[in-house]
């Protein structure tokens, strides 16, 4: 359901309503769209410490792994970013429309030094 509250009331009500979830039990997804929402709010610092424990799970879901490389590389961790994006191609090069593209994008942009 926090997916869905993000989408439809904007990243930044629906931050509010999807702190909510973390403790009803929805475990690593709860703190994956959670720490998703605050890094498109631009807050990495804390979107880190959320994802992180979302991977705690060991989830062989290629999103997740997506979303870790997204916000380590927008705190500058490249070599987190790298291996996170690299991990999420390797569970399923197909799981999203877009983002194995984007993932790709940035793997070349951190190869290139950018």
């Amino acid at each position: 359901m926090c997916s869905i509250r993000v989408d439809c009331l904007g990243w930044s009500e629906g931050l509010g309503k999807c702190g909510d979830e973390l403790g009803d039990g929805h475990g690593s997804y709860g703190y994956d769209i959670t720490g998703w929402a605050l890094h498109r709010s631009q807050l990495d610092r804390a979107a880190i410490v959320l994802i992180t424990g979302a991977l705690q799970v060991e989830t062989p879901d290629p999103m997740l792994w997506y979303r870790d490389g997204m916000i380590a590389r927008g705190l500058g961790a490249n070599a987190r970013a790298k291996q996170s994006l690299y991990k999420a191609l390797e569970l399923n090069d197909r799981w999203h429309p877009t983002q194995p593209a984007e993932a790709r994008a940035v793997l070349d942009s951190i190869a290139r030094g950018r």
